[in-house]
């Protein structure tokens, strides 16, 4: 605020020294018989100041006139804009599948048989060799018969498979019943199975029985054991041949093993899975600017193995699913890592919560299949998933609530020094938002008010604001006010900052949008008071000068100084009146801590002010005039002499008063000080 200044002093001027000579000259030519003598005013001007309404909008740079010459409160300043940049994210995650390669297939061995002679079950066959004779009934003992080595494996253990036994009699006698056949693993004559013939397999027919071999394990060297009875010819004659006899073959069906020594053909296995997006939002294409995923596997699989991986959620940037293989060696371990920026990023499902990414696996064996390797249905690989956050450059789909924050923004306000009690009864203001962002969007805007007292008040903006398609501009217009609002407390308490923060909420579950991240919300922000105020009771104090006084007449005035008197005149076009007082103390610091003189308070009138309108229409002059008594006017006698003003304003009761630029209060003062003057040059002269 610009301060109180003073003009300039009476004695010091040319022409106060004229008139002290033109004086003495007079007095020099008055007849006797005495020497002449006279009083003599000298003014002094204390106050010639004009305040208006403009040097406090020179001193606030919030304080303006409209183009009727209201004053008003207004600032306007730019918002930091916003955008969704690093903001379109979903959650990184980590997920582990794993699969095993479980009962696998081996071709078949085929059938490996055996025979038997008459004379290998019958004591008299080569006696009676060529004859003709009744054949008696006879018991078979056990009799042990090697099959052939199986080349296609050296151990199997089976999940799933049979050996089907069969006879086929070629002698002239039946066989049976019963005839037991046994299959023995070779090496450690450990029983397989046993197939019972209850039946008669008559000469010329052949006799099949299906053992189950689940959980069986069998070697390459298998053997069997035939027993049973035979009831002879029943009588009939027949003819010997110690050489005819019976076959028996044992025949594999296909079989699915658990564990193996054997030529094993390639194995393919495949798993599907998939892991669920747990986020507020549901994708239909979303662009990604930065992520990854890798995928790290192991496995006790004795033969190396191509895995082959397909996400078809993920689109490489020609637009393909994408898909890729990685060799996991021998008990070992592989890595893949894919770098998805420019990816774009499609997931099954349509639901919040509930869309998935799916992710198959295959897995082939890497061997010779005419070498036999040792594998087991145990054989496993693991794969753990690692996705790590996804930041997307552009979102097609629904939020469901996607909060994007606002950077902190604060704004220094400068408003009239010393006239903090200021009560605004109205104040305005105008958010201007531009958005891009083709989503629903609700403010959660907090511009939160401190003055230099730590008072604070907070203002919360919650708005919708609408948004373009393709990146096109729409201007949402927000404005609050006395009635809609806490602004006027905001305003009253006469901020020097406002602090602007808070976030935006994106979207809503049933409204399909796309958001880039270089969409942008900007914004203007106009605070705007109309300076129609109740203004409470306060002081104004001028700045302190100091009143120099020559050393000659300050002698002069010491032994001549008769009375002092004060004239003011006070020309108000203020819509308040208000009294004045002046303060004088023979130190600069000391004015208005501890004045030696105080005049006043001497009080003046408001303006003529229009009952309509609230302004002032016409000045009121203040004539005032003020005798000193003579210690006070003796006071402008020290020989250093600081003065001061203050404007004293009582307050508007509670009444409304409106301020115009062309508002001023013209202030003059001036000190009459009666000066006795005597010839002494004369009294000298005789």
């Amino acid at each position: 605020m610009k301060r109180l200044t003073r003009d300039g002093h009476f004695f010091n001027t040319p022409f106060f020294y004229l008139t002290l000579v033109f004086g003495l000259f007079l007095a020099c030519n008055l007849p006797e018989p005495s020497a002449p003598s006279w009083d003599m005013d000298v003014n002094i001007p204390l106050i010639n100041k004009t305040y208006d309404i403009e040097e406090f909008l020179d001193d606030a740079d919030e304080l303006k006139a409209d183009s009727l010459d209201n004053v008003i409160f207004e600032f306007a300043d730019e918002l930091e804009s916003f955008s969704a940049e690093n903001q379109l994210k979903v959650a990184g995650l980590n997920q582990g599948f794993a699969q095993t390669l479980g009962s696998f297939t081996i071709d078949s061995p085929g059938g490996e048989n055996v025979s038997i002679a008459f004379r290998d079950i019958f004591a008299q066959a080569d006696v009676l060799h060529g004859q003709t004779t009744i054949v008696p009934p006879f018991t078979i003992d056990p009799l042990t018969k090697s099959l052939p080595i199986y080349e296609d494996f050296n151990w199997v253990e089976i999940a799933q498979g049979a050996i089907d036994i069969s006879i086929e009699n070629n002698l002239p006698i039946p066989l049976g019943m019963p005839i037991t056949i046994e299959v023995r693993n070779a090496v450690t004559n450990q029983l397989v199975s046993s197939a019972v013939f209850n039946q008669l397999v008559n000469p010329g027919n052949v006799a099949i029985e299906r053992l189950d071999l689940q959980g069986k394990r069998l070697n390459s060297e298998l053997e069997i054991i035939v027993s049973g009875s035979s009831p002879g010819s029943n009588g009939d004659l027949v003819q010997i041949d110690a050489y005819a006899g019976f076959t028996i073959t044992a025949l594999f069906t296909d079989l699915t093993v658990s564990a193996a020594s054997a030529k094993v053909a390639e194995q393919v296995i495949s798993q599907a899975d998939q892991f669920t997006i747990q986020d507020s939002v549901v994708l239909t294409e979303a662009w990604i600017r930065e992520g990854s995923f890798s995928v790290a596997m192991s496995g006790d699989f004795p033969v190396n193995t191509q895995v082959l991986v397909s996400i078809p959620g993920f689109k490489t940037p020609t637009g393909a699913a994408f898909i890729d293989s990685l060799v996991i060696p021998q008990g070992g371990s592989n890595n893949l890592f894919v770098d998805l920026a420019g990816y774009s990023f499609v997931p099954a499902g349509e639901d919040f919560g509930q869309q998935t990414v799916d992710f198959s696996w295959e897995v082939k064996t890497l061997h010779n299949p005419d070498i036999p390797i040792e594998i087991y249905a145990t054989s496993n690989l693991s794969a753990e998933f690692v996705l790590s956050e996804l930041i997307f450059s552009e979102i097609s789909g629904k939020f469901a609530s996607k909060w994007i924050d606002i950077p902190e923004q604060f704004f220094a306000l400068d408003l009239v020094e010393n006239l903090d009690s200021l009560a605004f009864l109205d104040a305005n203001l105008h958010l201007t938002l531009y958005s891009q962002i083709d989503f629903p969007t609700t403010t959660d805007l907090h511009l939160l008010g401190e003055n230099e007292n730590g008072e604070s008040v907070e203002v919360v903006i919650q708005e919708v604001v609408n948004g373009g398609v393709d990146g096109a501009v729409v201007k949402n217009d927000i404005i609050l006010n006395g009635s809609n609002s806490n602004i006027v407390d905001l305003i009253n308490i006469i901020p020097s900052s406002i602090k602007v923060s808070g976030r935006v909420r994106v979207g809503d579950p049933q409204t399909l949008g796309s958001i880039r991240e270089t969409d942008e919300v900007s914004g203007d922000v106009l605070f705007s008071a109309p300076l129609a105020f109740m203004l409470p009771a306060q002081s104004y104090e001028s700045e302190v000068s100091e009143i120099d006084i020559d050393d000659d007449l300050k002698d002069e005035l010491d032994s001549n100084l008769n009375s002092g008197s004060i004239t003011m005149l006070i020309n108000s076009h203020l819509p308040v009146g208000a009294s004045l007082e002046m303060l004088f103390a023979e130190t600069d610091s000391t004015v208005f801590t501890n004045p030696g003189l105080i005049i006043g308070p001497v009080s003046f009138e408001s303006g003529e002010i229009d009952p309509v309108t609230g302004l002032v229409i016409a000045p009121v002059m203040s004539h005032i005039e003020i005798e000193l008594s003579e210690q006070e006017t003796n006071y402008f006698t020290s020989d250093s002499l600081f003065s001061a003003t203050r404007l004293i304003f009582p307050g508007t009761d509670g009444n409304i008063v409106k301020l115009l630029t062309t508002d001023y209060i013209d202030v003059r003062a001036n000190i009459t000080l009666s000066v006795h003057v005597e010839d002494s040059s004369k009294e000298g002269a005789k």
